[in-house]
């Protein structure tokens, strides 16, 4: 019997013979039928014999005299071969002897091999099974099987240490308060939780962060499940890079939240992180999110984003606030300066250091909140860390105070989400559509500073990098108030803005604008006109400038709460405005 195996270019013609053998046709065998007007492929097409295409027509049986049939040297059977299965042959010696591990049927398309030996390469290959007898092989493949694991990888830098892990989680490995949490300084962990999410819905978010249950917040969500060892990128004295996958797979096994449970996501998470050691990078770790839809339909609105538990020095007398200052990266927003946002937590008594994240896909979050976790996050408060919210976090800012904490110190949290969009669009987007078999991209840095100026160079240092690392930037139009003219170029006016936020603590911004090259002295006194604080005292550019005045004076004390003035004097402008410190 001769059977066709295969399509296009690879197809061939195979000879089963009553014994048992199989070999391929050969051209001249395949002649020789041709000559005794017998053709011999199992359906129309186009096969190769020696490595040369011949077209080949429907089998037609013909009698064969027995001549033909010995001058050819093959038997010709009735009847065109049926398919009945496959038999699938592992070697486990580097492929000197193989035997059959599975016979699947005719329909089957894939096979999991479940008996395969651990670290070690095996190869396969696996032949087609007709009613009359059994085909060639096919090429052969092979695969090293490894046992996957959950696990954290640790990235340390002179200024930092923290790890991420396989599960959604970050400092630690699904645990409150482990380590190495999040240490700045080296030595000093200030972050007792911290958390990966992916939400589409209010009532569909996957996350390794706290979840309540019967009225408590005990337990960690552990929706994601690892579908990849944490490997090693690269691991130098300059840089260290890891990368790790996780799926939903595990929604269903852990605690259930009291307004779910939530319906699992078709999702992986391929989670890069990434630290360096130099003296410019070495205050972030970059986290490059993505999320791959491995379902069939097309998800919308989804949103990525993360829940950080800072417990900075006194966790009880934590604050933060959300600022925005203008950058500069070659390449993105036709080279021209936009607004970048920065959400950072710190001690009221004593702010340092400086702790939080900046959008790195983005330049501004969709949302972002320093939580009063009091109100905010625990159960019985007025608008607690449910899964319904924990989507509303990720997408709406607060409605009042948006970029500040209304509640004043205490123990907080800080929640952000990203949520595509595009290159000049007013907002920052309504959630990321990704169809099947899709991926977006998506990337934060978690930031630290030893004051309020190193937080904001910092982070302005991780935007560099992801755009050096070949990742793109989506800039919106600016979302902060008054921050559109510092995009302008140069102003045609002297001008001193009113500082933000006013009243402020601990630290607050001052913009002005410069027409010309200016002497420039920006100075704070107190109301008796005595000089508390020299801001500024060069020579700058046109432009427009913006400084952060950190409520110390000159010896760098912390100064009493009160009203106090700030003077602009450049070139014969002078200005100057009253800003209130609140402690």
């Amino acid at each position: 019997m001769v059977v066709r195996e295969g399509t296009g270019p690879s197809a061939r013609l195979v000879v089963l013979e009553s014994d048992g053998t199989r070999k391929p046709l050969t051209i001249t065998e395949y002649k020789e039928l041709q000559a005794a007007n017998e053709h011999v492929a199992s359906r129309a097409g186009t096969v190769h014999i020696d490595g040369s295409p011949i077209a080949s027509a429907p089998v037609s049986r013909s009698a064969l005299g027995d001549e033909a049939i010995a001058k050819a040297g093959i038997s010709i059977e009735p009847g065109i071969a049926a398919l009945t299965g496959y038999n699938l042959y592992r070697s486990d010696d580097g492929g000197s002897s193989y035997s059959v591990i599975a016979s699947p049927d005719s329909a089957a398309t894939s096979f999991n091999d479940n008996t395969a030996p651990r670290n070690v390469e095996v190869f396969y290959y696996i032949t087609a099974v007709y009613t009359g007898g059994e085909g060639l092989s096919s090429d052969t493949v092979s695969a090293t099987i490894v046992d996957v694991f959950e696990g954290i990888s640790n990235h340390e830098t002179p200024e930092f240490r923290t790890a991420a892990t396989n599960e959604g989680t970050i400092g630690m490995l699904n645990a409150f308060g482990g380590t190495p949490g999040f240490e700045w300084p080296l030595g000093t962990n200030q972050l007792f939780e911290g958390a990966v999410m992916v939400g589409i819905a209010p009532d569909q978010v996957s996350d390794g962060g706290r979840v309540i249950v019967a009225g408590a917040q005990n337990a960690l969500d552990e929706d994601f499940s690892f579908t990849s060892n944490v490997d090693t990128v690269s691991f130098t004295a300059d840089e260290t890079i890891y990368r790790a996958s996780y799926d939903d797979s595990n929604h269903p096994n852990g605690p259930q939240a009291d307004d779910g449970p939530n319906a699992e996501i078709p999702l992986e998470v391929v989670q890069t992180s990434y630290s360096y050691t130099d003296a410019d990078n070495s205050g972030y770790l970059i986290m490059k999110i993505q999320v791959v839809n491995t379902g069939g339909a097309t998800l919308n609105d989804v949103l990525v984003g993360q829940y950080h538990d800072w417990d900075i020095n006194a966790f009880a007398s934590n604050t933060g606030e959300v600022v925005f200052d203008i950058t500069q990266v070659a390449g993105e927003n036709n080279d021209l300066p936009f607004e970048m946002e920065f959400a950072r937590l710190f001690d009221a008594t004593g702010p340092v250091p400086y702790i939080g994240a900046v959008p790195l896909s983005q330049n501004v979050f969709l949302s972002s909140w320093i939580l009063d976790n009091a109100s905010e996050v625990f159960p019985g408060g007025a608008s607690p860390l449910s899964e319904a919210n924990k989507y509303n976090y990720m997408l709406n800012r607060r409605a009042t105070d948006p970029f500040g904490d209304p509640v004043g110190p205490a123990d907080k949290s800080l929640v952000f989400g990203l949520g595509g969009g595009a290159d000049g669009d007013a907002t920052a987007g309504t959630g990321y559509t990704i169809a099947p078999g899709d991926t977006i991209t998506t990337g934060v840095a978690l930031v630290g500073g030893n004051d309020a100026a190193d937080f904001i160079a910092n982070g302005k240092a991780a935007l560099q990098k992801w755009s050096d690392l070949g990742n793109d930037i989506t800039v919106f139009a600016p979302i902060f108030t008054g921050i559109g003219d510092d995009l302008a170029g140069i102003p045609t006016e002297f001008s001193l803005d009113q500082n933000y936020p006013n009243p402020f603590n601990p630290t607050t911004t001052i913009k002005y604008g410069l027409k010309e090259a200016s002497d420039v002295e920006l100075t704070v006194y107190n109301m008796l006109g005595q000089k508390v604080r020299t801001l500024v005292s060069a020579q700058q550019n046109a432009g427009y400038q913006s400084i952060q005045w950190d409520g110390r004076n000159d010896n760098g004390s912390k100064v009493a709460s009160g009203i106090y003035i700030y003077k602009l004097s450049a070139n014969d402008f002078v200005s100057s405005r009253k800003l209130i410190l609140m402690k």
